[in-house]
């Protein structure tokens, strides 16, 4: 027998070995799951919607988030729909705080004993990285649904770092508005650099908010509009914005969304500065690297959907 035909025997015999100890675990555990949760949602960063299918023969005396070690946490409701069928919800801002990144799985008390719910369904993980206090406060944590090698469901909440989010640009008449939120930091400057060039317009953010303590910004479009034109030949001229958090300059994005660049889905309305020369017009759109900048359409420029 060749040194070729040895390795092979052993690979062969390994992988026996793998699927049986696989297949055993998975019989050993299989009486220890509370059941099969079929779809997550985490909404508004914070209520936790789960469906589940419940294991037969179980009777359920609690849900609630437990601690990797089954220490009980936080308690859970349950709507119970009949043949074992269950909607478990929550709110993920009572979860602790720890500093650090950390999972809790989500358990079903039977007895005296915690059974763990797994996950095998289809992922409905609807706006799951998104800031758990919405909207952002000084709590600065996200959470998102996970599942762990042995197929449980839990959620992992993750401290934040100090930045901006767009939550939302409003066109309205002649202004453009976007709405930011912020983490650990004021948003009190924000700049407006027509790209190519080493022109640069700052405008002090005004301690503006709207009713649900988000930070509105109004962009400088008559300064933005009286500035001496770069494009040639047909083209719009970009400016790119940014706003200060805390110290340095941050480009704006919507961070925590399921959209991976929001290019793709989202697109604003013109705006038309009637009362000045030349009536500029004015497009916010979101370039190829997911940040937000806004194109002065040049005056030869007739269709809407060019784009730099």
């Amino acid at each position: 027998m060749t040194a070729h035909s040895l390795v092979r025997v052993g690979s062969s015999r390994l992988k026996s070995a793998v699927r049986a100890v696989t297949h055993w675990a998975a019989r050993k555990t299989a009486g220890n799951t509370a059941g099969t949760a079929k779809s997550v949602l985490i909404s508004d960063g914070q209520n936790l919607n789960i469906d589940a299918r419940l294991r037969p023969g179980l009777t359920p005396a609690e849900f609630a988030f437990v601690s990797a070690h089954g220490k009980k946490l936080l308690t859970l409701r349950a709507a119970h729909r009949g043949a074992g069928e269950v909607t478990v919800y929550g709110n993920l801002s009572l979860l602790p705080r720890r500093g650090e990144k950390a999972r809790f799985f989500v358990a079903v008390r039977s007895g005296e004993k915690w059974h763990r719910l797994d996950f095998y369904g289809n992922k409905s993980f609807q706006n799951g990285d998104v800031v758990v206090q919405y909207p952002a406060s000084s709590n600065g944590y996200r959470a998102q649904p996970a599942i762990d090698r042995r197929g449980h469901l839990a959620v992992d909440v993750i401290p934040v770092d100090a930045g901006v989010s767009v939550h939302g640009v409003a066109v309205k008449l002649y202004r453009i508005h976007i709405l930011l939120s912020s983490h650990y930091c004021a948003v009190k400057e924000i700049q407006c650099r027509l790209r190519g060039t080493d022109v640069s317009l700052s405008a002090t953010v005004k301690d503006s908010t709207n009713a649900v303590g988000m930070t509105v910004l109004t962009l400088p479009l008559e300064e933005m509009a009286r500035h001496p034109r770069v494009g040639e030949r047909g083209e719009s001229d970009v400016w790119r914005l940014a706003v200060r958090c805390p110290d340095d300059w941050r480009p704006l994005r919507m961070h925590y969304t399921d959209l991976s660049n929001p290019r793709h889905s989202l697109r604003y309305p013109t705006v038309m500065l009637a009362a000045l020369p030349g009536r500029p017009r004015f497009r916010p759109y979101w370039n190829v690297n997911g940040d937000l900048v806004v194109e002065h359409l040049h005056p030869s420029s007739q269709r809407e959907g060019d784009r730099q």
